[in-house]
This record gives C-alpha cells, sequence and structure tokens, in this order.
C-alpha cells in the first residue's frame, strides 16, 4: 500500500513538473520575443537615440518580463483538462504571432518625432494583421488535442531562431551596447552660471519660435515693457528650415550654397564662427546646446538633457518604457498600433508618473529655471553666454496655463501657441533675474529662433518667419518694432558690431539697415525627388507679401574627398564626416542616414593601396514595406567584380560584412557600387509621400 502511493505522489509530482515545464516554458515565448528580443533589435539598430546601454535598460524590462511571464503561466496551474490544452495552444498561437508581426510585417509608418502618424495611408496591412491572428486562433482552438503535445518544443525552436539572430546582431554591435558612460545630468558645470560683471552677451535661442506668435503674445500677455531696450525685427528672413543648417549659418553669417558638404558646413560652422572668434578676443564662452556644438573654441559646453536634473536611473527608467512601447507598437497588429501609440502619448510611457521624466520640452523649461536660478555675476572680464531651448518645438505637452497637459497634444495653432506662451514666460523671468542681480543694463541680449514654425502663410518656404529680438547695452524704452529687411545671418555682424569688436564678418548689423532700404536676402533648403538638390530661395520684399519670393535654379553638392584610413569608423550622417564619401544614387544626408535614390548608388573611397584584404562592414536599414515591399535585395560591387549579394526582409537596423580582395584596393580610391533592383518611392507604393526611390538608409561603414 505504501508502495502505490509512493508511486502515485511521485507520478502526480512528476505531472506537475511537466505542466509546469509546459506552461512557464510556453508562456516564454511571447514574453521573450517582446521583452527581450524585441527590445535588443531594436536598440542595436538606434543605438544613437539612447543615452543608456542595455545593462542599464534590462534590469526595468526585466522586472516587467519576469511579471508577466507569471501571470502568463498561473492559469497552467489553475485550469484542468481540455481548457488548460486550450489556454496552452492560445498561448503558444500568441507567441508565434508576436514573431511573425514583428519580424515580418511591421509597416511603415514614419520617423516617430512628435508630428503624428499618418493613419490613412496604412489602411491595408490590417486585412493582413487580422487573416494571421485570425489563423493562430482558429489553429488553437480547433487542432488543440493534436498541437498540444507539440507547443513545448515549438517554443523552444522559435526562441532559439531569435537567439541565432540576436547572437548576430551582437557580433557586430558597438562597444558602448551594454553600457555607456553617462555624462553629469542631475545639474551643468557650476561654471555655466557664471557671468560677468559688468560686460555679458547673452544669445538665447528658442527653437521653432514663429515671429507673428512672438507679436500676438507680447499683446495678449502685455509684455512691451518686459521687453525694455528691445527691437523686435519682424522682417528677420530664415537661413534655412532645419536646425543642423540653420545653426551653423548664424554662426557663420552665411546661407549654405552647396560649396561644402553639409557636414562640412555644420562643423566650419562651429570652428569659424563668431562664437569661436569671441573665444579669441579674450571672453568667456559658455555654451548650453540642444544640439552638439563639439568643435568650437569655448571654456564649457553643456548639452541639455532630454532628462533634466535626473539619476540614470531614471533615465534608464524612462527609456526601457521608450523602448518597450515602441517593441510593442512593432510587435501588436496594425489595428492596435494606434492604441499603442495612442497620438503621441505612448501607452507603457503614461504609466510613469515621475517629474524627472518629463517630456523634453518641460526638461528644457526646468533647465532654464534652474539657469535663471543660479546665475551669479562672478566674473570680470566679458563673457558669453548660449543658451538653445526645444519649445517651443512639437509634440505639444502644455496648456494654456503653462502646466504638462498629461499627454501630447494635436499639432494646432492653439496648442503651439501654449508651448510658445510658456516659454515666453520663463523669458521673461530669466529677463527679471538679470535686472535683480543688476546685469540687463550692461548686456547686449538677443532672443531669437532658429527657423520660423509651422502655421505660416503657405506661399512661404517653409519655416520662413523667424523671431529676433534685440537689446544693445544701454538700451532702454517700450519693446519697438523694425521693418528692415534682415536675416539670421546678420546675427555675428550684429553681436560683434555691439559689442565693439573689429571684425569683418559677413551680413550686417541689424540696426544699420534701413526700414526702407530694398535689401535682398538668401535662403536655401533641400527639395527635389531625390531631396539631393539645393533649392535656393531669393527674397526681396516683405517676408508677408507672395511676390516677394522668387526661386532660382537648384545646383547639386558634390563634397571634396579626403583619403580614408583603414579602421576608421564613418558616419555618414549629417554629423559625421562620411557624406564626403557618397558619390552619385545618395540624398542629402540627414541626422545619422542617408538614403539612397534610385536603383544605384556608389561610394567613392580614396585611399592608399593596401597590402592585404579588408573586411567591410555597413550598418544600414532596408527599405520594407509590409505586403507592398518586403524584401530588398542589395548587390555589392567593388569596380565590376561583386562583393556582397544579400537579400533583407526585416524593417530593422542591420549589419552587413563582406572582404574586399587586396587585388582590387590598388588603385587609389575603392569605387563600391550598390545595386538594388527593389528600390521604389513610398509615393508609388501608396505608404508615403516619400517619391524617392528607396532601398537602403545607410548609417556608416568601416573598412579594417
Amino acid at each position: 500500500m505504501t508502495n502505490q502511493a509512493d508511486k502515485r505522489t511521485t507520478a502526480r509530482e512528476r505531472r506537475i513538473l511537466n505542466l509546469l515545464a509546459s506552461g512557464f516554458g510556453i508562456a516564454l515565448l511571447p514574453v521573450l520575443t517582446l521583452f527581450v528580443f524585441g527590445t535588443f533589435t531594436l536598440y542595436v539598430g538606434n543605438q544613437s537615440e539612447f543615452a543608456t546601454g542595455l545593462a542599464e535598460l534590462w534590469p526595468f524590462l526585466l522586472v516587467l518580463s519576469v511579471i508577466t511571464w507569471v501571470i502568463l503561466a498561473t492559469p497552467v496551474l489553475l485550469l484542468r483538462g481540455p481548457v488548460r490544452d486550450v489556454y496552452l495552444c492560445l498561448l503558444f498561437a500568441a507567441g508565434m504571432a508576436l514573431w511573425i508581426q514583428g519580424n515580418f510585417l511591421t509597416g511603415h509608418y514614419g520617423v516617430l518625432d512628435g508630428r503624428g502618424i499618418e493613419w490613412q495611408a496604412f489602411e491595408w496591412p490590417a486585412w493582413a494583421d487580422i487573416l494571421l491572428w485570425l489563423a493562430v486562433i482558429i489553429a488553437a482552438l480547433f487542432l488543440y488535442r493534436r498541437l498540444v503535445g507539440l507547443l513545448l518544443p515549438a517554443s523552444l525552436v522559435l526562441i532559439a531562431i531569435q537567439v541565432v539572430g540576436a547572437a548576430q546582431l551582437l557580433m557586430h554591435a558597438d562597444d558602448e551596447l551594454w553600457h555607456r558612460e553617462q555624462p553629469p545630468t542631475a545639474q551643468p558645470p557650476e561654471e555655466i552660471f557664471h557671468y560677468s560683471v559688468d560686460h555679458n552677451i547673452v544669445h538665447l535661442v528658442l527653437d521653432n519660435f514663429q515671429t507673428d506668435v512672438f507679436e500676438e503674445l507680447i499683446t495678449e500677455l502685455e509684455l512691451e515693457q518686459e521687453f525694455d531696450g528691445f527691437t523686435l525685427f519682424r522682417e528677420t528672413s530664415a537661413a534655412a528650415p532645419y536646425t543642423s543648417m540653420a545653426i551653423p549659418s548664424i554662426f557663420k553669417g552665411t546661407v549654405y550654397d552647396g560649396s561644402q558638404a553639409p557636414d562640412e558646413f555644420f562643423q566650419t560652422g562651429m570652428k569659424e564662427g563668431f562664437h569661436s572668434r569671441l573665444h579669441d578676443e579674450g571672453f568667456r564662452v559658455n555654451l548650453s546646446v540642444l544640439q552638439t556644438m563639439e568643435g568650437s573654441r569655448y571654456d564649457h559646453h553643456y548639452r541639455i538633457p532630454n532628462v533634466y536634473a535626473a539619476s540614470t536611473a531614471d533615465i534608464a527608467r524612462m527609456e526601457s518604457a521608450l523602448i518597450l512601447d515602441v517593441a510593442l507598437f512593432r510587435h501588436v497588429p496594425h489595428l492596435f498600433r494606434n492604441w499603442v501609440y495612442n497620438d503621441n502619448n505612448w501607452r507603457i510611457q503614461q504609466w510613469i508618473d515621475d517629474k524627472s521624466v518629463l517630456p523634453i520640452s518641460f526638461a528644457h523649461k526646468q533647465f532654464f529655471r534652474s539657469y535663471t536660478e543660479n546665475i551669479e555675476p562672478r566674473l570680470d572680464g566679458p563673457a558669453y553666454h548660449f543658451v538653445h531651448l526645444w519649445p517651443p518645438h512639437p509634440p505639444y505637452v502644455t496648456t494654456e496655463t503653462g502646466e504638462y497637459a498629461g499627454r501630447a497634444l494635436p499639432n494646432t495653432r492653439e496648442n503651439y501657441l501654449n508651448e510658445a506662451r510658456a516659454i515666453l514666460r520663463y523669458t521673461v523671468d530669466f529677463l527679471d533675474r538679470l535686472r535683480q542681480l543688476d546685469l540687463y543694463d550692461d548686456a547686449l541680449i538677443l532672443v531669437h529662433s532658429d527657423h520660423g514654425g509651422a502655421f505660416e502663410p503657405e506661399f512661404t518656404p517653409t519655416r520662413m518667419l523667424t523671431l529676433m529680438a534685440v537689446n544693445p547695452r544701454g538700451a532702454s524704452g517700450t519693446l519697438q518694432t523694425s521693418e528692415a529687411s534682415v536675416s539670421l545671418t546678420d546675427v555675428g555682424a550684429t553681436v560683434l558690431d555691439l559689442a565693439g569688436i573689429d571684425l569683418a564678418w559677413p551680413g550686417r548689423s541689424v540696426f544699420h539697415v534701413g526700414e526702407q532700404e530694398q535689401r535682398v536676402r538668401h535662403y536655401s533648403f533641400w527639395h527635389g525627388e531625390d531631396n539631393r538638390q539645393l533649392g535656393r530661395v531669393v527674397i526681396d520684399g516683405s517676408l508677408y507679401s507672395e511676390e516677394s519670393y522668387t526661386y532660382t535654379d537648384s545646383i547639386e553638392v558634390t563634397p571634396e574627398r579626403t583619403s580614408y584610413q583603414p579602421g576608421e569608423s564613418v558616419e555618414v550622417g549629417l554629423r559625421g564626416t562620411g557624406s564626403m564619401y557618397l558619390g552619385r544614387g545618395w540624398s542629402t544626408p540627414e541626422p545619422g542616414i542617408a538614403w539612397n535614390n534610385g536603383h544605384k548608388a556608389t561610394l567613392l573611397i580614396p585611399m592608399e593601396p593596401q597590402e592585404a584584404d579588408l573586411q567591410l562592414t555597413l550598418w544600414l536599414i532596408p527599405a520594407i514595406y509590409d505586403q507592398v515591399l518586403e524584401n530588398q535585395r542589395i548587390r555589392l560591387y567593388a569596380g565590376d567584380q561583386e562583393v556582397g549579394r544579400w537579400e533583407l526582409n526585416e524593417a530593422a537596423g542591420t549589419q552587413l560584412q563582406t572582404t574586399i580582395p587586396v587585388e582590387l584596393l590598388q588603385s587609389g580610391e575603392l569605387k563600391l557600387r550598390f545595386e538594388l533592383p527593389d528600390a521604389a518611392s513610398q509615393r508609388e507604393l501608396g505608404v508615403g509621400g516619400d517619391q524617392r526611390l528607396q532601398g537602403i538608409a545607410l548609417s556608416r561603414f568601416r573598412l579594417e
């Protein structure tokens, strides 16, 4: 009797153990697919978007994954008989559907930068997604008796496939994949707050601020006296509609004309800009920046973080929620993606109720408030202070009273006004602080934007109406308005003139331009089907008149190439140096990437003859659109010899490697030619408005 009881107990324990193994093993598939492999793939393809490494991100993700795992597996212990078998089949079906959805039915929704998603362009993927999920659910319900014994090994096979894919990505990942050294984010360097006791140049840039909105808010809030001594130049023209082109134009005093590569233009703007010259003239130069201004000559440089006054743990929690939101967006069917996106109020990020991880608009306002409170007149010599703030750039997250709305608001003029109103009030507080410290009267103060906003007359080139208000040292009186025809490229000449520094500089001091003077200004932007052509606009007359704008012939930029040194990792985006190597067939570089345009694209890489083969590594993103363009074939040639052949089917960042034989490295220039037979335009495919024939977005390359 005892032996039989022991045997029954042992058999029961084995059944329980088998049940636990099956339940927890099958539950691993959806959990690992979403929380581990999904987030890993996204991170590797978008490392530059994150301030922390995976070692900092995953603790938060693993806690959530363990909780989810237990929740999914626990019903297996509570259910009995066929109901339990059906549940196990549904659990496996969900895991398999998540895997298929996130790898083969991702769709292309554009850049998630707060400007919204055109959902109407993506109606067709919903049917494919519905068919997939219905098929796996119906199969689970009707075939559960046959499938239940196969579920655990099938789950392990799908997990193993994802392990292999992750391992391949891991082989070519950056050194900073797991851990990234964090710059101090709790506070900027103390010296950033140190002002001169008697001679300051204060240069405040409010990103995306539109001139007529400033005028409207000045009247609404009755701030004419608060801007004592200022003159508003309401006819100030922008130089370009992009921050990355506008900032160097401001500091160099020239509109981009295509004579340099875009990245070189940006970098020379930092090296040769008037702020670097002020440093040469003995000014203390403090830079608090939105985008890096490394390469400038300065005393202190501080990049304002997206999360201000927060610990690494705070930033990691915010970024883990972000990457999990995007992974969930990627792995759920189209009909649910709108729910996850939630009109830019991502679901998981909504759960984080922590003031230290508010949106970037509020992070910059937190910094500006801290900056205002901590200013101290401690320097004897002259000082130049540059502060570039995000607001009123979208996404709009501010109410009319200036408080956090708790979510992203629609891109309307009313919500834009709320953002502009809030940062304008902070600007007034800043000016009042200068008065309290007796710094205002002896300071030259410029308040302007890098380009206009998004609510201008239709006849203007986009983002033309840029704010500029200037207060010369010692000026007084109610805010004045000037109709002089000036440009953001006049900022440098204005600063040097009003600071009494005798340096020849492009442009003119805005106070030397008469209001009745007819003055021609210039503006440039990228356009054309390949978005590689530099369009140029001549402005002769008022910015508010359609007749003032003349579009001249476009030009194609052809940069000068320097010799490449093997082993160097070259970024081809705007902030790198690699655009010089882009030959025919590429669009204008964007921050971080350059898209091809056409079925062929070349890299022209001058280098000394080599003594051995070189291994080429390419970091790129293929143009894949669910069920419309599911594959991108890539043929790579060095000269006339094929050196690589791939077929990609995932719309995610990937690394490709191949060998360049030594005999092809003797001519002094390596010509690499991509052939992309599947390149197509978003407009023709019905998945967007871009007319370029896109196949790949190249981010960087390395030969070693």
